[in-house]
């Protein structure tokens, strides 16, 4: 079914990212084996994979909704993104001063509120995630035109990119969420 073979694609992106995350600090992430296989670039493709599919997944979902789009939709798809958030973050904590890295951390419990682990890893990708979801929630809520939902959702993601890659702010990784635009252009309503 389409739904599956979202979140499929949407697991194998995730795991792109995961392993990326877990050999860069290693000097085989550097190696010439590694460039050749582009395994530095898993991370940047898994990122601009997950996005497609929550652009495309989110857009579907909401023309099939419509009419009947409560706030209660909004709540759920945050608490997706949430939920693993916390999860996260508590395992982090419990795990994190059992490591031999403990002594050189410092544990600020306040990250949780901005959204970054306790060892202050910024979860860019969280933040945006929910920048995309509450800002298309809304512009389906106002708007009623399928043609000015779409542009007005282009025009704010075009806009958001810019200003972030002109302050240098996530570099070109904020780049990858254009894919969420063109995963939403993908959808057709119904």
């Amino acid at each position: 079914s389409r739904n599956s073979n979202t979140e499929m694609l949407r697991i194998i992106a995730m795991l792109m990212i995961i392993f990326v995350h877990s050999i860069n600090e290693y000097e085989c992430y550097n190696s010439e084996i590694s460039q050749l296989l582009l395994i530095p670039m898993f991370g940047v493709l898994g990122c601009s994979l997950f996005f497609f599919m929550s652009g495309y997944g989110l857009l579907f979902s909401l023309c099939k909704k419509k009419k009947e789009l409560k706030w209660n939709y909004l709540i759920v798809h945050i608490k997706k993104v949430l939920i693993p958030v916390a999860v996260v973050y508590v395992v982090n904590t419990i795990v994190l001063p059992y490591t031999f890295a403990y002594n050189s951390i410092t544990i600020d419990h306040s990250n949780i509120l901005t959204l970054s682990l306790p060892e202050g890893t910024n979860i860019w990708f969280i933040k945006v995630l929910l920048f995309d979801y509450i800002t298309t929630f809304l512009l389906f809520k106002i708007l009623n035109n399928p043609r000015t939902q779409f542009v007005s959702i282009v025009s704010i993601q075009v806009i958001l990119i810019a200003v972030l890659y002109m302050f240098k702010v996530g570099a070109y990784w904020y780049v990858s969420n254009l894919c969420f635009v063109l995963g939403a252009l993908h959808t057709v309503c119904p």
